[in-house]
């Protein structure tokens, strides 16, 4: 019998809820200041620019990512691609930093999102050989105290991103998710000034 030794180096947690509740009011403001109709946002754009700015290297990392959501929250809004189901779970696609694979947790009857992102997050931190854990989702999603270090070769890097400058007091890297969504947009430094 073959066995599996899944042990990816570094996983994007994205809660769909959360993200598109974000997406949604970015959205609705930009256009407002900007004057235009911002398109669909870039997934992969987005994804790979959260992972330069949580320290990954271009080229050479790799990214598994990890869409936690109900059962009814299928979709990705104003986000190309945006059906999970059909075009991201089980499929990777070439980056900037490397390999990125999506996967699809769904909550079903049994859990709320915020819990299920916790239960992934818990059992992600634990993964042999993981260097960096990136954090889309609610700060009611997990308890920051539950995560040990201790017992691993190196440590482990947290890295949650946040809209505005909020830092919380965990001992985690707080990074804004603004300018990765701009890029991902498509909004030119210029259209801000």
């Amino acid at each position: 019998m073959h066995s599996f030794d899944y042990s990816p180096r570094n996983v994007v947690v994205v809660d769909v809820a959360y993200l598109n509740g974000i997406i949604g009011d970015f959205k609705h403001s930009f256009e407002r200041m900007l004057g235009r109709v911002l398109p669909d946002m870039d997934l992969v754009t987005l994804l790979t620019c959260v992972a330069m700015d949580a320290g990954m290297q271009a080229g050479t990392e790799g990214i598994d990512v990890v869409l936690v959501g109900s059962p009814g929250s299928a979709v990705l809004e104003h986000c190309s691609p945006s059906r999970i189901q059909e075009e991201l779970d089980g499929r990777a696609c070439g980056s900037a930093v490397g390999e990125m694979s999506f996967m699809l947790a769904t909550t079903g009857d049994f859990a709320s999102s915020d819990a299920l992102c916790g239960e992934v997050v818990l059992a992600v931190s634990g993964i042999k050989g993981l260097r960096r854990l990136v954090l889309l989702v609610g700060d009611e999603a997990f308890d920051p105290s539950a995560f040990v270090q201790e017992g691993r070769r190196q440590p482990l890097d947290v890295v949650r991103f946040v809209m505005g400058g909020a830092s919380l007091d965990d001992g985690w890297r707080t990074e804004t998710l603004a300018y990765p969504m701009l890029k991902a947009f498509g909004v030119r430094g210029e259209e801000l000034s």
